[in-house]
């Protein structure tokens, strides 16, 4: 249902088995995320043969990894879980 939704915004790039390896910062803001295609479904990077370096740089960046993987590469703050529902959370 996702992939038919952002069907209508053909400016919006999803990068899927994407692996973030490090970050661009100017101004205190990511810039733009270097990364690598994961060599299994795990996200797995082969050591020996970790595959060309990607850039992906844009005005906005969504982490949607597990575990904010993006934030760390740039060693900005970050937590891991959801976002409070209510005032009182």
């Amino acid at each position: 249902l996702w992939a038919e939704w952002l069907a209508e915004f053909p400016s919006v790039a999803v990068r899927l088995g994407a692996v973030a390896c490090d970050v661009e910062t100017e101004g205190g803001r990511i810039a733009a995320v270097l990364w690598r295609e994961a060599q299994d479904a795990m996200g797995d990077l082969d050591p020996d043969r970790p595959g060309p370096l990607h850039r992906a740089g844009a005005r906005v960046l969504v982490d949607a990894t597990y575990e904010g993987d993006v934030p760390a590469c740039a060693d900005a703050p970050w937590r891991l879980g959801r976002g409070p529902r209510s005032a009182e959370e």
